[in-house]
């Protein structure tokens, strides 16, 4: 078994491991549909107090539009991205 240093800072393997899980777990996500929607992983390291939900939300959108108020139903709702699930990798 790797040690998580060799892990945390081989940026290639994580990446594999994280996929690896997330392709594992992509069905426990009932609302990816992998049709309609692109599947993005991000390595999020937080302390105690940072919101992990908040901090994905953001990255999310500002990956997409940037836009922060993008109206209900707008082709720009529709192309900002948004958080959908995480897994803990603790």
């Amino acid at each position: 078994m790797a040690k998580i240093t060799d892990i945390l800072f081989n940026l290639d393997k994580r990446e594999e491991i994280i996929r690896k899980e997330v392709e594992e777990h992509l069905s426990d996500f009932e609302v990816a549909d992998t049709k309609d929607h692109i599947v993005v992983t991000y390595f999020i390291h937080t302390i105690e107090s940072t919101n992990i939900e908040k901090s994905a939300q953001e990255i999310a959108r500002l990956q997409t539009s940037g836009e922060k108020y993008i109206g209900n139903g707008t082709r720009l709702q529709k192309s900002t991205g948004y958080f959908l699930d995480f897994i803990p990798f603790n």
